[in-house]
């Protein structure tokens, strides 16, 4: 059974934080692979988001822009993946649970917990959007009826990524357009 709970709002002036705090609680929940697609993400977020999926078993495939993001922004996403490579020396399983893609066409911004439930709206993974910004998104359970078109859509979004950030050496082929 498909269930939806909308909105999820971000709305600066009633100082909601809806988005985070389901994002929040999709990432505090139990799972074993999260996928979160997003143009635009905050370094801190990501590091927060991160430290989950060290020392254990779950995945992690997360799509951004990376070179379309502002200097700060990618200032604090490097430092975030210089973490996850130190982790990754102590834990070797990192490598093959976490995955960092780079599509600089993504526009799709969306998290999705075990092919089971997604949220998805206006939302990027930034500061602006979860605090400033006006925001709409919603999240759905009951999805694996979906999984086959989700699925789809993100192998195109993974095939048109130009290059992994994370695991460093790895190679994604690039297709002409």
């Amino acid at each position: 059974m498909i269930e939806i709970e909308f909105p999820i709002i971000t709305s600066p002036p009633a100082k909601r934080d809806d988005f985070l705090n389901k994002f929040q609680e999709i990432v505090l929940s139990d799972f074993e692979h999260l996928i979160t697609v997003a143009p635009f993400v905050d370094g801190k977020l990501m590091t927060n988001l991160l430290k989950g999926f060290l020392f254990n078993t779950r995945k992690l495939t997360i799509v951004t822009r990376y070179g379309n993001l502002y200097a700060d922004q990618k200032k604090l996403i490097n430092k975030t993946i210089v973490k996850l490579k130190d982790a990754a020396k102590k834990d070797q399983t990192i490598s093959k649970r976490v995955i960092w893609y780079v599509n600089p066409r993504i526009h799709a911004k969306f998290v999705i917990k075990d092919w089971q439930c997604i949220l998805f709206g206006s939302h990027n993974f930034t500061y602006s959007a979860l605090k400033k910004n006006y925001e709409l998104s919603a999240y759905v359970e009951g999805i694996s009826a979906f999984k086959k078109d989700l699925s789809a859509f993100l192998d195109d979004i993974i095939q048109h990524s130009t290059k992994k950030l994370f695991p460093e050496n790895s190679s994604v082929t690039k297709k002409k357009r």
